[in-house]
């Protein structure tokens, strides 16, 4: 199965401004996710969807693939269904779309390749990831470009559900969850990574 894992990033954002290049733990935020996503080795690549050019330039520096998002996906109102869909178009020929945003950066490489295998085992469409409440946590979802391109959801009733831990699951939307992002780190600097396979 050819696994395309897609980043997606846009340059708006309205409560956090800037939010996929803010400096988390020395980093740029995106850089958390292209690297566990690189590091995982389970896609036959790695894609980042940008419509901003900083962006673009730093994920192909990073060694991801580029998707040319146009502006009109890059708005409030853009779906991330909208975004995966216009990814199968940019880069056709896999087999499956491993949506991994940037916004979950506590988010492992274990994780990552847990998903995949889980994802493998079965023959359901698609796997979200959930909190261990049983909440979707926005870190994971993989989809069958088939069942895409056929009208179905990124997720439905029916999609696996994948369960992390609550650091992992942690999502990053307001400047109050950054700031508590940046605790987190700060307390795990020196002890482990934040992609660290525990």
């Amino acid at each position: 199965m050819k696994l395309l894992g897609l980043i997606p990033a846009r340059a708006g954002s309205k409560r956090v401004p800037g939010k996929n290049m803010v400096d988390l733990g020395g980093k740029p935020l995106i850089q958390w996710t292209i690297e566990a996503a690189l590091a995982s080795c389970e896609f036959d690549a790695v894609a980042v969807s940008s419509e901003d050019r900083d962006i673009q330039n730093f994920a192909y520096r990073c060694g991801c693939r580029l998707i040319i998002r146009p502006q009109y996906l890059a708005t409030d109102d853009a779906t991330s269904l909208s975004v995966v869909l216009h990814a199968i178009d940019w880069m056709p020929r896999f087999d499956a779309v491993v949506l991994l945003q940037p916004t979950s950066p506590f988010r492992t490489i274990g994780n990552i390749k847990e998903a995949v295998q889980t994802f493998g085992q079965y023959a359901n469409d698609s796997l979200v990831s959930v909190r261990p409440d049983g909440e979707v946590n926005g870190a994971i979802y993989i989809t069958r470009v088939k069942a895409l391109l056929a009208g179905a959801p990124l997720y439905d009733e029916k999609s696996i559900r994948f369960y992390m831990g609550q650091e992992p699951s942690f999502d990053i939307d307001t400047p109050q969850d950054l700031e508590y992002a940046r605790g987190m780190m700060a307390a795990a600097r020196g002890e482990h990574s934040a992609n660290d396979q525990t």
